[in-house]
């Protein structure tokens, strides 16, 4: 087991040092944006950036999860050029017939649901966007499967290195506000089409399978409400906040909850590139019994990681803030820390619908999506016009909340693991202790509280030491590894000596 959960570990270090470093791109363009936009303009970027997300996930037709599972059906090369030149007819295809009209006959669906915003140009270098971008989950499901994490990085790198300067470019030297970001993002998609061909080109005939793009879409498409219902949860209630507060506080929103999250979208997307395919592998490799062991023992780490991170937010966020959003943006902390909690809840989804995936039950997704959704809006039309921007961070929480505990149950029904709940509840004991400390902190200068903050991040696993959350031959197996790495060095050591 020790030796599948190294590879994890291995190519989950790849794909979040990765996933950082090409996030970090972007996190250098938010205190440009915040600085050099008016919090209206930074509104209008963050609604344009949600339905762009909301859009691409439409084009993609279910591709991300049918691509990676049927991947593993396929024994051939053979077999596997079918399946993705079925695959990119399919999205190509389907684009094509869903932007034609839309770039035509848009406009006015545009500006019934997004008021303030023209649909020239925003609308149509959205639509050309996504259009061109639908392909690229091809070439990175050939290179999560094969295990080329390095190459999958190094494609997504170059992504955001182009789209960063460009939106750079054009919101700094051409002072172009929103639209810089939105057009840097369109210049870059069509530049990237050509790269996303290069490396599909082993795979591409001229073939196609009506067979097999059924059992894609139906397997595909069911996935699609995973990311359609954090859109829905995002994008309704910006929607509805902007009926209700000036468009100013939508931005405030929005930097509020990009911090939120940040951590997460750093560190956990770039494990879930991992385990998911590491899912479906060890499900392949192994007996039932030995692959659920290995599952329950990913998710104890996955749960502590999470809590782990959400502490980091909790008490760094008002340092956050200041450093991404500026001194204009300080009254979004509430919503920062609301977030936080509500990407536990939201990350913490994916480790029961990974059993979704496994057992090819992703029509379960559908009524997950339907159920949370309308909570979501339900909790929003009545909180925002109380609340405001923080009735909308409770809604979310709520919505995330209650989408992870009905996935559990079903999950559990479909394939049931026995976890390690009691080792788990130790990780939200140690979590408690830590966040009671911390908010009863006197008020500080930055300097000190900074040190504090992280000086109270090692009391997270020391008292997970205390609570013996540690089993001893994990605790063996550690003391071996670093063993075993002190010899490599000194060996390397006494050579060049």
């Amino acid at each position: 087991m020790y030796n599948k959960l190294k590879r994890l570990f291995s190519e989950s270090s790849v794909y979040t040092l990765g996933n950082i470093l090409m996030r970090s791109f972007s996190i250098i363009t938010m205190p440009v944006f915040t600085r050099c936009m008016s919090t209206q303009e930074y509104g209008v970027l963050s609604i344009v950036r949600t339905v762009r997300d909301l859009l691409a996930v439409i084009y993609e037709v279910g591709t991300p999860a049918s691509s990676m599972r049927f991947y593993y059906d396929c024994k051939t090369h053979e077999e596997r050029e079918l399946l993705f030149s079925t695959l990119f007819f399919l999205t190509t295809s389907f684009g094509i017939c869903v932007s034609l009209p839309l770039l035509i006959l848009g406009a006015p669906l545009w500006e019934y649901f997004i008021e303030d915003i023209p649909f020239r140009p925003y609308g149509i270098l959205t639509l050309i966007t996504v259009l061109l971008a639908a392909i690229g989950i091809l070439p990175r499901t050939l290179f999560r499967a094969e295990g080329k994490a390095k190459r999958f990085v190094m494609l997504n790198l170059a992504q955001m290195t182009l789209i960063v300067s460009l939106s750079l470019l054009f919101v700094m030297v051409y002072r172009m506000e929103a639209l810089g970001p939105i057009l840097g993002a369109c210049i870059a998609s069509a530049i990237l089409y050509v790269v996303y061909l290069y490396y599909l080109y082993p795979y591409l005939r001229f073939r196609f399978s009506w067979t097999l793009m059924k059992k894609a879409l139906l397997f595909g498409l069911p996935d699609s409400p995973v990311r359609l219902g954090n859109w829905a949860l995002k994008m309704a209630n910006q929607l509805i906040l902007q009926r209700y507060v000036a468009l100013a506080m939508v931005g405030v929103y929005a930097v509020g909850y990009a911090i939120g999250s940040i951590l997460f979208e750093l560190v956990i997307n770039g494990i879930h590139w991992a385990v998911l395919p590491f899912y479906y592998q060890t499900a392949t490799d192994e007996n039932e019994e030995e692959a659920k062991k290995i599952f329950a023992y990913v998710t104890t780490y996955n749960f502590a990681l999470i809590l782990l991170l959400a502490l980091a937010t909790i008490m760094m966020g008002k340092e956050l803030l200041f450093i991404f959003g500026s001194s204009r943006y300080i009254t979004a902390l509430p919503i920062v820390h609301i977030i936080a909690l509500s990407s536990v809840l939201q990350f913490l989804f994916f480790i029961p619908s990974r059993s979704f995936y496994l057992m090819k039950k992703t029509v379960y997704l559908i009524p997950l999506l339907l159920i949370t959704t309308t909570v979501n809006i339900v909790l929003c039309l009545f909180l925002i016009p109380h609340h405001g921007i923080i009735g909308a961070a409770w809604a979310t929480m709520i919505a995330y909340g209650l989408r992870t505990v009905l996935a559990w149950f079903i999950s559990q029904a479909l394939y049931p693991i026995n976890y390690q709940y009691t080792r788990m509840m130790k990780n939200v004991i140690a979590f408690g202790i830590v966040i009671f400390i911390w908010s009863r902190l006197p008020e500080i200068s930055l300097f000190f509280r900074i040190i504090i903050n992280f000086a109270l991040m090692t009391l997270y696993p020391l008292s997970l030491f205390l609570m013996k959350f540690f089993e001893k031959e994990e605790m063996e197996h550690i003391k071996w590894q670093i063993y075993s790495l002190f010899k490599e060095f000194r060996f390397i050591y006494k050579n060049n000596c």
